[in-house]
């Protein structure tokens, strides 16, 4: 898989001979064509960002192929409440909708859609049934969220 990843990560850096490397070079050619002096400072600048790109590839592949005690990223630190917030723009916009009470009543209100994909080939059912019954009890309570990453969350 490791492998795999590098390919990719080659053929998206533009090295010969994936075919990163032949799209990249038709897009630089048919810019440099143009022959204006624009047109060669976009594909200069762009030369510039495949070879820095190169770098944060190279960096994956490192990290892909080292011991686990040596640590070339960074770690991410973030909270619940990012991750919440995160998922929320991953998931969707925040739009308004009308909303009906018991009463027949019409409120407008804030609302996001949500949507969940299961696909139980790939993992068993048990674990997609433990998730959905955390994110129910989240959505239900959001203040747990805010509780310290190693907090469990109990009852769901």
């Amino acid at each position: 898989l490791a492998f795999l990843m590098t390919l990719a990560l080659f053929s998206l850096a533009g090295i010969p001979p994936f075919a990163g490397m032949f799209s990249k070079f038709f897009v630089f050619m048919a810019a440099a064509e143009q022959g204006s002096f624009w047109a060669y400072f976009v594909v200069f600048v762009a030369l510039v960002n495949t070879v820095v790109s190169l770098y944060y590839y190279l960096l994956i592949v490192q990290a892909m192929y080292i011991k686990k005690e040596v640590n070339p990223l960074p770690a991410f630190a973030h909270g619940r409440a990012i991750n919440a917030s995160l998922a929320l723009c991953t998931v969707g916009i925040i739009h308004k909708e009308p909303v009906y009470d018991d009463e027949g009543n019409v409120d407008i209100r804030e609302r996001v859609d949500l949507g969940l994909t299961i696909d139980e080939r790939i993992a068993d059912g048990y674990y997609y049934a433990k998730t959905i019954r955390l994110l129910k009890k989240l959505m239900g309570d959001p203040w747990l969220l805010d509780q310290p990453f190693n907090t469990e969350v109990e009852d769901y």
